[in-house]
Order: structure tokens, then sequence, then C-alpha cells
């Protein structure tokens, strides 16, 4: 279920049970309204909820797509300026996009998997 689902269907929800409340006081099932009336308010504040998730995550994903596209752009103005992999002692790092690898030999002509960076003694065949 995606999160406009789920706000819709609490929505619903709170709708029904209110009617129901409002038809239950005027038969005077004055248990059974309050129950509906709790249930309500229950579903309502649960769709206020799932309504500000729903903004969070929106976001987050309008963040990281704008993210990704200054990445890219980065990666493009870096490839002709870093050549060479990072020799962190233990591992190495990609300049472009710090994946990092205990050895960037074991990925075929020594490209970086995430971003194709290829140091440039290997493009050269050295």
């Amino acid at each position: 279920m995606e999160l406009s689902e789920a706000i819709k269907h609490a929505e619903e929800v709170a709708d029904l049970k209110y009617s129901e409340a409002k038809e239950a006081r005027l038969q005077e099932q004055d248990k059974y309204a309050d129950e509906c009336f709790a249930c309500a308010a229950e579903h309502r504040q649960l769709a206020e909820w799932l309504k500000e998730l729903k903004t969070i995550h929106d976001e987050i994903d309008d963040a990281a797509d704008e993210d990704e596209i200054f990445i890219g752009y980065l990666r493009e103005k870096m490839r002709g300026r870093m050549t060479h992999w990072i020799d962190n002692a233990d591992s190495y790092i990609c300049p472009i996009c710090r994946f990092e690898t205990s050895n960037p030999s074991r990925f075929e002509g020594c490209r970086c998997p995430v971003c194709g960076f290829q140091d440039e003694k290997d493009r050269r065949g050295e």
C-alpha cells in the first residue's frame, strides 16, 4: 500500500466512523457513539501523521534527485582532473564517487563499478 492510499483509507474510516457516531447519538446509543467518535479521532490523527510522513518522504526524494544531479555534475568536472585511485593504505578509493575497494584490479579494466572511473595508467594499458 502506498502512503497516499493509506492516507485516503484513514480519512475514509474517520469519516465513516464520525457518521456512525452521529447516527448512534440520534438513536441514543451513547456507548457505541463514544467508541465511534474515538475511532474517528484516532483515524484522523493517523491520517495527519501519514501526511507528515509523506511530506518528509517527498522532500527526501526531491533532495536525493538534486544531490544526484549535483554529484553527476561534479563527476564530469573531476573526470579529467583526478587520474588515479586514492591509496588509503588498506584500500583504494575512487576519486570521483568515493567507492572503496580492497583492490580495483578485480574489476574489468580497473573501472569503478559505481561511476566508471578508470585510472589513467589503466586507460593507457600500463
